[in-house]
């Protein structure tokens, strides 16, 4: 089922992409794109080092914290330093999921701790 919703997007994706190619900003996609990466670090150590209702928290708290700056009207700029923390938060808030005893992730929360990213 997950295999089918990516499909999906990434066709929708493609759509939208060929319906609006002349009002594409592909320097500010660049810049998006820079931050995406490294803010991945953060995500996949998160999904390592906190339980499932750890990440469910963290995910309330984020989709308030948006809606509540969303509804006082903060509208960042689309300038090149927003443009890669904005994507560094979206790499760092992408897992593709919780690791647990029942599926066998390939990054154990172990071999993450032991890469450094996180309290011993």
């Amino acid at each position: 089922m997950p295999a089918a919703l990516i499909l999906l997007a990434l066709l929708v994706t493609i759509l939208v992409t060929v319906r609006e190619r002349q009002h594409l900003d592909l320097r500010g996609t660049g810049w998006a794109l820079v931050g995406r990466i490294p803010g991945s670090i953060p995500g996949a150590c998160l999904v390592a080092l906190l339980s499932k209702g750890g990440l469910a928290w963290v995910v309330v708290v984020v989709v308030l914290s948006g809606l509540v700056l969303a509804v006082r009207g903060w509208a960042p700029k689309p300038v090149r330093l927003n443009l890669i923390a904005a994507s560094a938060a979206s790499g760092a808030s992408w897992a593709p999921r919780h690791p647990s005893e029942d599926r066998p992730w390939p990054w154990s929360g172990k071999a993450i701790r032991d890469r450094g990213c996180g309290a011993p």
